[in-house]
């Protein structure tokens, strides 16, 4: 199996005849940055729908509709706020930002001036995450000590104050 067919027509059950131990490290992060991008399309088309549910059935029909799919309502709900308020950026464009870059600027004052800020200076997704943390708390970057869980891959500054822990 080639890299192109890998990055382009991969399916799930093709993961089954895929030797690993055979990749070299391009290999691994080619595939990688792939499922990625499935991930991020994922969330867009998400987003897109559920907003659609919210155009056509109301807004309290989210709920259902993420039950009906098998996504928590909160997270439906993340995916359907950020494609409302980025339409310009589509699921299947070559995206500067991975999808979840955007939902960490959900909750500033102005999402799309962080959004411009951080694809202007080159910063990567997990610097965005640090500079609205530091925007929000107050504590200098260099002062911010992210703790990652290994399980949950939930981050935390153990030295703020439970209130402001979430990224």
């Amino acid at each position: 199996m080639t890299n192109d067919l890998i990055t382009s027509t991969l399916s799930i059950e093709d993961l089954d005849k895929i030797d690993i131990l055979t990749f070299d490290w391009e290999t691994f992060v080619s595939m990688g940055m792939v499922a990625r991008e499935w991930k991020d399309a994922s969330q867009w088309v998400l987003g897109k729908l559920a907003l659609g549910v919210e155009k056509i059935y109301g807004l309290d029909a989210i709920g259902k509709y993420a039950n009906e799919i098998g996504i928590n309502k909160k997270t439906l709900q993340r995916y359907r706020w950020v494609v409302k308020h980025f339409p310009k950026v589509k699921a299947t464009s070559q995206k500067i930002l991975p999808f979840y870059a955007y939902e960490a600027v959900a909750n500033t004052d102005d999402p799309s001036k962080w959004i411009d800020r951080a694809i202007d200076k080159d910063w990567t997704p997990g610097r965005l995450l640090r500079e609205v943390q530091s925007y929000k708390t107050g504590v200098p970057m260099d002062k911010l000590n992210l703790v990652i869980c290994p399980k949950c891959h939930f981050k935390f500054n153990p030295s703020l104050t439970k209130k402001n822990n979430k990224v």
